[in-house]
């Protein structure tokens, strides 16, 4: 394997992704949740979780068109990368989330220690595991969402609660 300044294993971007270690899955942290509980916005929140799932899902999707070689656009905002979700189209955004996660592990099996096709001095497996580790941000907003509004542990316990 050549010599890159940036570089992740499968294996490291299937940790990520899964939420191993000190971190509780996305499919753990968001599969229990109605749509009228995704998509409440807090007093004084500026996102109600759907949102920040679907700024995940873009930004999934955009390492993912990465890593498959197409150079996707960018948005001119920030803002339009956090979109309004119904209470109706949250089953779908979830579904396709947790999609776009297997989608990464797959690339990752298949692609991680080639050259990203965005930098030269990247693999394919640092930009996915940038991409999971992006998503770690965001999910420990929603694990603060869900204690703030009573909805935690997650079905199931914590995983992490010793």
């Amino acid at each position: 394997m050549a010599e890159y300044l940036y570089a992740a294993s499968s294996h490291a971007v299937k940790e990520l992704t899964d939420g191993g270690g000190q971190f509780n899955s996305a499919e753990r942290l968001i599969e229990d949740l109605t749509g009228e509980q995704a998509t409440l916005v807090l007093p004084g929140a500026p996102y109600a979780i759907a949102q920040i799932v679907a700024h995940m899902h873009y930004w999934q999707s955009y390492a993912i068109a990465e890593a498959q070689g197409t150079t996707p656009e960018r948005p001119a905002h920030l803002i339009e990368t956090f979109p309004d979700v119904s209470l109706e189209d949250w089953p779908t955004l979830r579904a396709a989330f947790l999609a776009g996660i297997e989608e990464i592990k797959r690339l990752a099996d298949e692609r991680s220690g080639t050259v990203s096709p965005a930098r030269n001095d990247t693999t394919v497996g640092y930009e996915l595991a940038e991409n999971a580790l992006h998503n770690a941000y965001h999910l420990g907003q929603i694990v603060l969402l869900r204690h703030l509004v009573g909805l935690w542990p997650p079905l199931g316990g914590d995983q992490n609660d010793w």
